[in-house]
């Protein structure tokens, strides 16, 4: 952008990404949907605050997706090329893949939770979130960028500035029934999320499943398939359950973001099943082997399905709501 400078900040993801620039007397926030931008101008002058809260945020960057697939691709085609499942090539082909896989799991869940934040701007007549500072990191960098040109155009606060913001009001000026006159925009109302007990089953769901498919991964019981099948459906039923009461108010949204991520996993994973043959092969002629867990997808499924519920496990003890 011509004249502009972007700011500390930057959200990259598979179809949503934000940024804040920087132009002479304004700042300019960014949200984009690939092929359609939103931009947003808040004036210096305008400006009342901008709020830091810690939140955990569980986005998963454009790049991380682009690098695991070409990792699972790779992966995939050198386990079909050997022959032999137990082989010493194919130990180390897994441990090659699922050590760094699984580190950068771990990283990524102890970062989103306990390392994001939410960052929010107010002005007089608008309060607007601004998705790109979603780390704490980030947050610091920003702030630090931000208030020295904030500072220049309206000048420091002097003397006890949490005083000085108890009498002037940050945002919309709220009044009796509604805002005040000279606000454009409603208030919202400050939600009441819990944790129903939908959420609870669908966390346990998770877990239950990773835990189940651990066991159970190289066997071959009839009872074995059926009981996969039965994790399945009653994970679908709980996300149901979920997008209902998320729907009603009740529900917090990252736990709605976390059920669409365990239904998407869940179809590409039947997707890559019904697709590579070579991996849902019957393994001796006559018995009766689980074609719809090979024992790659069922090492995927195990890590997916542990790491959703670890993740299910920290929205519901930190919490999500405003």
């Amino acid at each position: 952008m011509m004249g502009y400078r972007r700011l500390p900040g930057r959200l990259r993801g598979v179809v949503l990404g934000a940024s804040v620039w920087v132009g002479s007397d304004h700042l300019l926030a960014v949200r984009s949907m690939r092929f359609r931008e939103e931009y947003k101008r808040f004036y210096l002058r305008d400006v009342q605050a901008i709020a830091v809260a810690r939140k955990p945020r569980f986005h998963l960057p454009s790049w991380a997706v682009i690098i695991g697939l070409i990792l699972a691709w790779f992966y995939i085609t050198v386990r079909i090329g050997l022959s032999v499942t137990r082989s010493g090539a194919a130990f180390w082909a897994d441990v090659v893949f699922w050590m760094p896989v699984s580190a950068y799991a771990i990283w990524w869940i102890v970062v989103s939770s306990l390392f994001s934040c939410k960052c929010r701007i107010y002005t007089a007549v608008s309060c607007d979130d601004l998705p790109s500072v979603h780390r704490t990191w980030t947050a610091r960098r920003f702030l630090a960028a931000v208030e020295p040109l904030i500072s220049q155009v309206q000048g420091v606060i002097e003397g006890d500035w949490s005083s000085f913001v108890e009498s002037n009001p940050l945002g919309p000026v709220l009044v009796q029934g509604g805002i005040s006159p000279e606000a454009s925009i409603p208030v919202p109302a400050v939600p009441n999320y819990r944790t129903t007990p939908s959420a609870l089953v669908f966390v346990a769901l998770l877990l239950g499943d990773a835990f189940f498919s651990g066991l159970t991964l190289q066997s071959t019981a009839k009872a074995v398939f059926w009981g996969g099948w039965a994790f399945t459906l009653l994970r679908v039923i709980a996300a149901i359950l979920i997008f209902i009461e998320q729907y009603r108010g009740l529900l917090r949204p990252a736990m709605k973001k976390l059920a669409i991520l365990s239904l998407v996993c869940t179809g590409l994973l039947y997707y890559l099943q019904q697709i590579t043959p070579s991996l849902a092969r019957i393994a001796q002629p006559g018995s009766f082997t689980n074609p719809n867990r090979p024992l790659l997808l069922g090492q995927i499924d195990i890590v997916i399905n542990a790491a959703l519920g670890i993740a299910g496990l920290l929205i519901i003890l930190r919490g999500d709501g405003e």
